[in-house]
């Protein structure tokens, strides 16, 4: 009963790129739908993230309802750079890395809020504040959960 059991999705802000109404009829209607965007992938990587969030909401409302004891995190890792070392042009990969540095984390920075989602002892005493929550950039809004699955 007093147990520390966690669950996380990762998710991403850029799940709020998503314009117009989505569907969530089937899969068909996932590829088809999106077709039609300027980048059909990403337009697939905004939408799967926003069913990662809306998933981990409804475990977590699921969960609550039932009285487990169970934290289910949704959580932004920020935009990482796991690409730049995989570049085509590996042998002008001292050009891209510095420009991708400016916009995007390194892979440790990353790590972060999933790390502090598991490993912190703020989690493990406060879970009534972090159940059903969306986590983003944790270490720049002190520690903060959005409230973002409550309600």
């Amino acid at each position: 009963p007093h147990t520390n059991s966690q669950f996380y999705t990762v998710a991403s802000e850029a799940h709020q790129l998503i314009s117009g109404e989505p569907h969530f009829r089937n899969l068909d209607d996932f590829n088809n739908e999106l077709k039609s965007s300027l980048s059909p992938t990403f337009a697939q990587y905004c939408m799967s993230k926003l069913m990662n969030m809306l998933y981990a909401f409804e475990l977590q409302r699921h969960l609550t309802s039932v009285g487990s004891p169970i934290t289910v995190i949704a959580l932004h890792p920020g935009a990482v750079n796991n690409f730049s070392d995989e570049l085509s042009l590996s042998n002008f990969k001292f050009i891209p890395k510095p420009i991708m540095s400016l916009f995007f984390l390194h892979p440790d920075q990353g790590a972060y809020n999933s790390t502090f989602s598991a490993a912190s002892e703020e989690v493990a005493k406060q879970c009534e504040k972090y159940k059903g929550a969306y986590l983003c950039n944790a270490s720049r809004q002190g520690n903060r959960a959005d409230e973002g699955g409550k309600g």
